[in-house]
């Protein structure tokens, strides 16, 4: 890893756009979030960082670890809503923390989907998480076209579990979650890069045509951002309504909202799918 990479080591930290825990958050980083320092200085306990996607911040220095990667480390993301990390592989001592999902774990442990508990790192220390809450993780460069459908409903999938999760600005967990949170978290979890933010970027989508539209692609609306799920139907984080819920472009649909038909900018496409 480059110099100046530190790693998340707490359930959740807040980038904010100025250097103080009152300034305006920016993105919610969960566990195991890998960061580059791009200040050498602190101010007021804050060091400008940037997330391996390109956004950049101010993030809090007690929420910054050293990575410490080991040699044949693996990465692993939780799957499930939630998911506790243990001092041992039994239920019955208090819990060291709880991650989110999405929160990035790491271990040099042959991975045993059968077995009840796994063992991961956590910092210098062997702690463990309930296997069936995790998965490997790795991001993809490519896909073929025989398994774009079945990712494009694995995407959707997860962009539904987070149906009637609170609205959070700048929030990415099940507990809130905004707009481009909710398509990034959706993606992320598939091993698919996409902009964390409301704003269309040719980096991560090409625009199409309204009648192209599939499962997974986005709707782009005047400061918001949507998952299509299929028929007529989108997915999205609501700050009007306060949660994620379903929505329509079908007018005649009971998820119609004509406020946001008309400020629809554009349909796009993951570069990938």
């Amino acid at each position: 890893m480059p110099e100046n990479t530190y790693v998340i080591r707490h359930p959740s930290a807040y980038m904010h756009l100025a250097p103080d825990v009152r300034s305006e958050a920016s993105d919610e980083l969960l566990y195991g979030a890998v960061l580059r320092k791009v200040s050498s200085k602190s101010q007021n306990g804050f060091f400008r960082c940037e997330t391996s996607y390109g956004y950049s911040g101010y993030v809090c220095e007690r929420y910054l670890s050293d990575l410490n990667e080991k040699t044949g480390e693996k990465t692993y993301i939780v799957t499930a809503p939630e998911c506790d990390l243990l001092c041992e592989p039994v239920y019955k001592y208090r819990p060291i923390m709880t991650l989110s999902r999405g929160s990035l774990l790491r271990s040099d442990a042959a991975f045993d989907g059968d077995s009840r508990f796994y063992k991961v790192a956590h910092g210098n220390n062997c702690c463990y998480v309930r296997s069936d809450a995790i998965k490997p993780y790795s991001e993809i460069s490519s896909v073929k076209q025989s398994e774009s459908a079945r990712l494009r409903k694995r995407i959707c999938d997860v962009a539904l579990s987070y149906t009637g999760t609170q609205y959070r600005w700048a929030g990415k967990s099940a507990f809130g979650i905004d707009c481009s949170g909710l398509c990034f978290m959706a993606y992320y979890i598939c091993g698919l890069p996409l902009w964390r933010d409301a704003s269309f970027d040719r980096r991560y989508v090409y625009e199409i045509d309204r009648e192209e539209i599939a499962e997974a692609d986005l709707i782009y609306f005047k400061g918001h951002v949507a998952m299509y799920i299929g028929g007529g139907e989108f997915v999205h984080a609501s700050a009007s309504r306060g949660k994620v819920e379903i929505g329509s472009i079908d007018e005649d649909s009971i998820y119609y909202r004509h406020d946001l038909a008309k400020k629809i900018m554009c349909f796009a496409r993951s570069n990938l799918l």
